[in-house]
């Protein structure tokens, strides 16, 4: 048969593939639709709905959710979802029903179920679990009926209350103005909690809440609700952020071990940074970058172990700040006496007044020298004439500002320091190294959020004009970063297993790439269908060595192994699918 007398279609499946991949093996979409049972007319299921949503996720592309159906017109959707799926079944209406069920369920409930069945299956270690939370902004009014100016709930009765409460309906979060991360204050927001299980930022539960909640609340309901729920693998330690540390959180969790963060707020932390000494610090063998210090701790009753620490890289990085704001400083205020200066004073209580003031004012500066002394002013303007008697006086500060050595000794000392608190008394359970190293881990949290946040992924600021499919959104991209952080971890745990290493970015070998490089080489790849039958997927030899490392589930998508995902594996024999690499 001639070339131009087949239907030949080429569709985009790029990184696609390899999410998919992850996604089976998660067995996210069979879980989700026996929670949520589809209706036997559905064509797509909620699972799918969802599987299809965080395949949107990290598409490389941001498109709204009545955009969906348009981001799958060139993908192979049939291969990527199922037999018989195609792009216009993804609509807006399928989608936004999908979301529904998802918020009826309660995100965070459904978020726990995968997690506990994805920890099992992927061989997680929940040891360490890492506590975080962030806010995220939103367009629009979003007029929220559970509060008034009055702060009263006036759109239902006691009586609708007690009966929503009574029924356990779930209740949207409240969307309003609170502290932003984001610095945009201008912008309403919700706030979001993730529990992740450390250095890998695997997450295993999220939270979403009102946008005016705070860090110490947020993090005493996420720790309630996830501690009441979990019956999956040990949790020995909670590691958060200075932002989890009061007094009732600490009394809260005294049956759960954790290391925290202490704020610089507490008068005895600040002491503590303040006033140790350079010699009392111990260097780290592991890591000599950090010195280290512990000292038994008491705080809201609760006894402790803190652990001060000093970061050497850190530290430097404080310091050049520090002499840029000391010289800065020593600039503006020299200015600023010269301006006081300008006119004088009318007596010379007022130039003393005037001096002390500019004193306190001063934070790494103090005046040296000044003297106040007066300058005789006559009533006829010109030169005095030999004996005219002055009309009165005026008063100057003569003198200047010089470091003042004793504070800015004390900020040098504090540098690059901060303070652990533990109630793990047990130096055998925890030491001072495992406290700090388990801290650094806390970076995995952080690094999801910037994932969540980053436009690359999905918009930067939810779009959405309902609440609760906000939530639920919410929940897929917290999917998408459970997905991710899978994928990444599969990847380089095949590659330390194999002792074996693929390319990054400059061309060199690593053993630890990350899964963002790892779809970004496999933009420009191909399936290839004729006449209704997929025949090939153009890989090249890159890329077929990433798949190398990747689950089966993965390589399926590529025709690396026996089985078309798209078919069942009879089909798939029948229709003599063959992978080409080329390059």
């Amino acid at each position: 048969m001639k070339l131009e007398d087949q239907d030949i279609v080429v569709q985009d499946i790029d990184n696609l593939g390899i999410i998919a991949g992850i996604i089976d093996k998660m067995h996210l979409v069979e879980l989700i639709d026996t929670l949520m049972p589809p209706h036997q007319l559905e064509i797509v299921t909620t699972g799918m709905a969802v599987k299809a949503m965080i395949l949107n996720c990290m598409g490389f592309l941001t498109s709204p959710l009545y955009l969906f159906s348009k981001f799958f017109e060139d993908k192979p959707v049939e291969h990527l979802l199922g037999k018989n799926i195609q792009s216009k079944h993804l609509n807006d209406s399928r989608l936004g029903r999908a979301l529904d069920e998802v918020y009826q369920y309660g995100v965070t409930k459904l978020f726990l179920k995968i997690a506990l069945q994805i920890v099992s299956i992927f061989n997680i270690d929940t040891s360490y679990l890492h506590a975080d939370t962030t806010s995220l902004s939103v367009h629009g009014k979003y007029q929220n009926k559970k509060s008034s100016k009055d702060g009263v709930n006036v759109s239902e009765t006691v009586e609708e209350l007690q009966e929503e409460k009574d029924n356990e309906e779930p209740y949207p979060i409240e969307i309003t103005y609170g502290y932003s991360r984001d610095h945009r204050p201008d912008l309403k927001q919700f706030t979001m909690g993730l529990i992740t299980n450390g250095g890998q930022g695997i997450p295993v539960m999220m939270t979403i809440k009102d946008g005016n909640e705070s860090d110490k609340q947020h993090f005493q309901k996420i720790m309630k609700d996830f501690v009441d729920q979990w019956d999956g693998s040990k949790m020995n330690f909670f590691v958060m952020d200075s932002g989890a540390y009061s007094a009732e959180n600490i009394r809260e969790w005294q049956c759960t071990k954790w290391i925290i963060r202490a704020p610089r707020s507490i008068r005895l932390v600040v002491d503590l940074i303040e006033s140790t000494k350079e010699d009392d610090l111990k260097t780290i063998d592991k890591d000599p970058r950090y010195k280290i210090l512990e000292v038994d701790g008491e705080y809201a009753g609760i006894n402790q172990r803190w652990f001060l620490v000093q970061s050497e890289p850190r530290r430097q990085s404080d310091i050049e700040d520090l002499d840029k704001t000391i010289a800065k400083e020593n600039k503006q205020k020299n200015k600023d006496l010269e301006k006081l200066n300008a006119k004088g004073f009318a007596c010379e209580a007022d130039a003393f007044q005037a001096l002390d003031k500019f004193n306190k004012e001063l934070k790494y500066h103090t005046v040296k020298d000044n003297e106040i002394i007066s300058k005789p002013q006559y009533s006829s303007p010109g030169r005095p004439v030999k004996g005219q008697e002055p009309s009165h006086y005026r008063y100057y500060i003569e003198g200047g500002i010089i470091a003042n050595e004793d504070v800015i000794s004390i900020h040098k000392n504090k540098a690059g320091r901060f303070v652990l608190a533990s109630n793990c008394l047990d130096k055998q359970s925890l030491s001072g190294e495992d406290a700090l190293f388990r801290y650094k881990d806390q970076q995995g949290t952080e690094r999801g959020f910037r994932f969540i946040k980053d436009p690359i992924f999905f918009a930067s600021s939810v779009f959405l004009k309902n609440t609760s499919r906000i939530m639920a959104l919410t929940m897929i991209m917290a999917l998408a970063l459970m997905v991710y952080a899978l994928g990444e971890k599969e990847l380089r745990d095949s590659l330390e297993k194999a002792e074996d290493t693929v390319p990054n970015q400059k061309g060199k070998p690593t053993s630890r790439p990350t899964l963002r490089w790892t779809f970004q080489c496999f933009q420009s790849v191909h399936l290839i269908i004729v006449n209704g039958v997929k025949s090939f997927v153009d890989i090249k030899k890159m890329q077929k060595t990433f798949l190398k490392f990747l689950p089966p589930e993965c390589q399926r998508y590529y025709f690396l192994t026996g089985m078309d995902p798209g078919h069942p594996s009879d089909e798939y024999n029948n229709l003599g699918l063959t992978g080409i690499a080329t390059g």
